[in-house]
């Protein structure tokens, strides 16, 4: 573990992640234990102002490094092939040398998706709804680190190029000397080609290069998982393999445009520009529109998730007749311009397929093309898709077809009225608290339900944005109690972690949660699903839930809460959901009617809530979390939308043949749930936890900017 100094006055303190302070000791014992009690207690280093840039710059900071890994390889094995005439490699060697650095440039820029391209930018903007706002970030961020690769490899190689060229201020292109040496830089084409094929060339390796990305991130394909980097490394080796000798196979604006550049600025002079007629400009534009090409190739014919905006009725293309919606205000219009933008090229294309398969004529072209636009939304002209799950043994899907509500229809949310659960319920409790086998089970009328998959949703009467909440950790407690989707009728249990009991770390000044937390029945987060929002998928879970009243619930309560907004938070590159509620028996729920009128009543509340969220799991010994959309808090409109998504993947998770996540869900009536016939296979206390940690739920964890007056402690350890 990395060690790091810092001094504090005259004291230096070894910190590493946490770190034990010390307190000023009068007679041999803490100031503060008589207020905090004898325990140790962990310090979290304070947030540097280059932490906060790093945070903030983290995407383009990967890309940039993804790129540069790519160019130091790639370069590297070229100017090692050229220089040393063919002794230290041949053009297989090129080969083997882009792929892996494909392939680590890959590893190194996860975080970021690994794009390195902006061709795979620019797709993914288009086919998964990558932001737009991030296409130019990253665009630059891989331009620089390409720029960045080539100077190294450059600076590296300098003497072998002077000696290889016949001088030191000798710098030659192809086409111009037999020792030309820029094409270790960037490519240029073989003198044979014409500008038609040099075009063509990049134009299918490109559409190559992006069909079998979306194959390899297809989990409803066979997909390549983890593995993702080592296969785009033999998709890299083929592609230059088989189709790299006309034009250098570029695929990639960054790759070619950047060392060209760096080529232009060291002295390889205007001709860098001028050869193969002007060249530079087909790696510039064609691995775009090969890359696009791909992608809705691979939607069109193989792809089936509703990202894509090429899966909608008429042979599927969603953009054809519901080009933009805007689902928050969270989304600029920016975005929306450029979703118009291509949703109109996809209508373009679309209207080739219909033709060719039939399904329209010229006059429904010239009505689609030219009259349904955006704003007839409203006037309900055009239609949904809704993919409805058959409950037999096959696994494909069925397209229904419904006539599409209004714009005011169709973002008023229709709510259950079910609320006899609510009303008639009593609580199982098996086993002793505070163990590993203690479980609360749900029970009405001497039947057992199961919280998640039993209890209604929506709780209202159709005029507010009424649900259930099942309370899993009332404020203030420190036993990690969550539902156990993975157990038969989803009991309430005490989470576990390495074995052992898991309890809500003391985030100083709070005791465990600053809020009733808890979960939404029947909602899913689902994680084969990217969410549109963060781009990455769910973390396989039910929708948390954060009650801001002031009641102090108990486990396991149901209750009837007002939807006000959300919160994504990035846990382990999954996004995690933080739903806001007020409870409906609150006084204060009418003055609530959105997440802004939080902070009027309670100023400062939600700042500290989404701090806590940030730093808590540091006292897991883990990394800060990150909050999706620069922690913006999602208004109500926005978080009905995602309940709704995250029921329907709940259905569809629900009513599946083959169940791709472990979830409890017994195929039988609710009547069929007898509790005196399931309580006895319920888990017995047999034997009580022995490795619980006693004073675990009362460690308290202090942030360093909150506990100013550490510098100056000196003497013994505060224990608190």
């Amino acid at each position: 573990m990395t060690i790091l100094k810092q001094v504090l006055g005259n004291t230096e303190i070894e910190e590493s992640a946490f770190v034990t302070m010390t307190a000023c000791n009068k007679g041999g014992s803490s100031m503060l234990d008589t207020s905090f009690g004898s325990e140790e207690t962990q310090v979290v280093l304070p947030e540097s102002g280059w932490t906060k840039v790093r945070t903030y710059f983290r995407d383009a900071f990967s890309e940039f490094f993804g790129t540069m890994i790519l160019i130091l390889f790639g370069d590297g094995v070229v100017a090692q092939v050229i220089l040393s005439k063919g002794a230290k490699g041949d053009y297989q060697s090129i080969s083997w040398g882009w792929g892996i650095g494909v392939m680590l440039g890959v590893y190194v820029s996860g975080i970021s998706g690994a794009h390195i391209n902006p061709a795979v930018t620019f797709a993914n903007c288009v086919f998964r709804k990558f932001p737009w706002r991030k296409f130019p970030v990253y665009a630059i961020a891989q331009v620089l680190g390409a720029m960045c690769g080539a100077a190294i490899v450059y600076g590296n190689y300098r003497s072998a190029i002077d000696q290889f060229e016949g001088g030191a201020h000798i710098r030659t292109v192809p086409g111009y000397s037999p020792t030309a040496t820029a094409g270790i830089f960037c490519t240029y084409p073989a003198e044979f080609m014409t500008r038609t094929g040099q075009f063509f060339s990049e134009f299918i390796a490109s559409s190559i290069l992006m069909f079998t990305i979306f194959a390899l991130k297809d989990d409803g394909n066979l997909g390549a998982g983890p593995l993702t980097p080592l296969a785009l490394f033999f998709v890299i080796f083929g592609i230059g393999a088989c189709f790299g000798w006309e034009t250098g196979y570029a695929i990639n604006l960054a790759r070619d445009f950047g060392p060209r550049l760096v080529s232009y600025m060291i002295g390889y002079g205007p001709e860098v520009w001028r050869a193969g007629n002007y060249y530079f400009w087909i790696p510039m534009v064609a691995p775009f529109i090969g890359c696009t090409f791909g992608g809705w190739m691979y939607d069109m014919f193989l792809y089936t998730g509703t990202d894509s905006p090429v899966n909608t009725p008429f042979a599927g293309l969603q953009r054809l007749i519901l080009p933009v919606e805007k689902k928050s205000k969270s989304i600029d219009s920016q975005s929306q311009r450029a979703t118009a933008a291509y949703t109109y090229l996809i209508r373009l294309l679309a209207v080739a397929w219909q033709l060719s398969l039939g399904y329209m004529d010229w006059t429904g072209i010239t009505f689609w093309v030219l009259f349904i636009r955006p704003e007839i939304r409203s006037e309900g002209y055009h239609y949904e898709a809704r993919f409805i799950s058959c409950k037999t043994n096959s696994t494909d899907k069925r397209l229904k077809m419904a006539p599409y509500k209004t714009e005011e229809e169709s973002t008023r949310p229709t709510y259950e009225t079910k609320t006899d659960f609510v009303e008639n319920y009593v609580l199982c409790p098996v086993g002793k608290p505070l163990t590993k086998e203690y479980r609360v089970f749900f029970n009405i009328n001497d039947k057992l339900l199961s919280p998640w998959h039993d209890l209604a949703l929506y709780a209202g009467d159709g005029r507010e944005p009424v649900v259930h909440m099942v309370v899993e950790v009332p404020r203030w407690w420190n036993a990690k109690m969550e539902i156990a989707k993975d157990e038969y009728l989803n009991p309430l249990r005490q989470d576990l972690q390495d074995g052992r009991l898991k309890y809500v770390p003391n985030i100083f000044p709070h005791k465990g949660y600053p809020f009733n937390y808890g979960m939404l029945p029947q909602t899913y987060q689902d994680p084969n699903v990217d969410d549109p929002l963060t781009q990455l998928p769910g973390d396989g879970n039910p929708l948390a839930v954060c009650e801001l009243g002031g009641a102090m619930p108990r486990p396991a309560q149901v209750k009837r809460v007002k939807v006000l907004g959300s919160l994504a938070v990035i846990n382990e590159n999954k996004t995690d959901w933080k739903i806001f509620v007020v409870d409906m028996e609150n006084p204060e729920a009418d003055k609530l009617s959105d997440i802004r009128d939080v902070e009027s009543l309670m100023p400062g509340y939600l700042d500290t809530i989404k701090e806590w969220f940030r730093v808590y799991k540091l006292a897991e010994g883990k990394k800060e979390n990150v909050l999706g959309a620069d922690g913006e808090l999602q208004n109500q409109k926005y978080t009905l939308s995602l309940i709704e998504r995250c029921h329907n993947s709940w259905e569809a998770v629900k009513a599946g043949p083959g169940m791709q996540t472990r979830i409890s869900l017994p195929d039988i009536a609710p009547q069929e749930h007898d509790a005196v016939n399931v309580l006895p296979r319920a888990p017995e206390n047999r034997d009580v936890c022995r490795d619980i940690d006693p004073i675990a739920a009362e460690k308290s964890h202090f942030l360093s900017q909150n506990w100013p007056s550490m510098a100056a402690c000196r003497g013994g350890a505060l224990n608190v």
